[in-house]
């Protein structure tokens, strides 16, 4: 799977396998009490994180994404 983000179209990895989403990943987030879903917008918000810190995006996480991670560890992420 792809993504684009700071004008580039980015692969998407997990060890060593392109594809999300990831049974495997899922099972692990449910110990954190993440879904599927939330899963997915947190390795999302992970390097929307890391670009804003290089000051690559400006404006916010989106607030849809964020209503999705409210109440989770990733809040306010």
């Amino acid at each position: 799977d792809f993504f684009f983000a700071d004008g580039k179209f980015w692969a998407i990895e997990i060890n060593g396998q392109p594809m999300i989403p990831d049974r495997w990943f899922e099972g692990a987030a449910q110990f954190a009490g993440l879904s599927g879903a939330q899963c997915l917008v947190g390795i999302v918000a992970a390097g929307y994180r890391r670009l804003r810190s290089e000051h690559r995006i400006v404006e916010p996480f989106p607030a849809g994404a964020q209503a999705l991670l409210r109440g989770t560890i990733l809040d306010g992420f």
